[in-house]
């Protein structure tokens, strides 16, 4: 997949909120935009599904600490979508 430059300086902003270490980070949002910015992936189905095998074997507070939240999934859809101000404006709720 190729972001365009604005795409990506908006994973790379969200990153500093979901992952790295930001206030709404879990080790997975961390993962799913590292992989965008990195290596070029969507794998956002893939975390989708496995958001609910995390649900289907864990109590929702794990899933929710560990896995991808809805949230973060929101804001890369509104990403891919070129929704650029509303990804903006979500992230930073």
């Amino acid at each position: 997949m190729n972001l365009t430059n604005k795409q990506r300086n908006i994973f790379k902003r969200i990153w500093f909120i979901y992952g790295n270490g930001g206030r709404k980070h879990t080790p997975l949002n961390h993962k799913l935009i590292q992989g965008f910015l990195e290596h070029n992936e969507d794998r956002m189905e893939d975390y989708r599904n496995g958001y609910d095998n995390l649900l289907k074997r864990f109590n929702k507070k794990i899933a929710k600490e560990h896995g991808v939240t809805p949230e973060c999934f929101e804001v890369c859809d509104l990403i891919l979508s070129n929704n650029i101000e509303q990804a903006i404006k979500k992230a930073i709720q």
